[in-house]
């Protein structure tokens, strides 16, 4: 059942890594950086690296 969470997690984290990066290009791309849009592309990326974070946290517990 571990496995199946730490795997859950890690894919979870790179999925929003991704769109995070997504977001971001897109932003930079059509010149127009609002502040709503940051702040959101920036909480993906946080739960991004925490989803991260705990999934190497349960694969070192193991």
């Amino acid at each position: 059942m571990e496995i199946a969470i730490s795997l859950a997690c890690a894919l979870a984290g790179m999925v929003l890594a991704l769109m995070f990066l997504l977001d971001l290009i897109s932003m930079v791309g059509s010149g127009v950086v609002e502040r709503k849009r940051l702040v959101i592309c920036l909480v993906k990326l946080l739960a991004g690296l925490l989803l991260l974070h705990f999934h190497f946290e349960m694969d070192i517990l193991d």
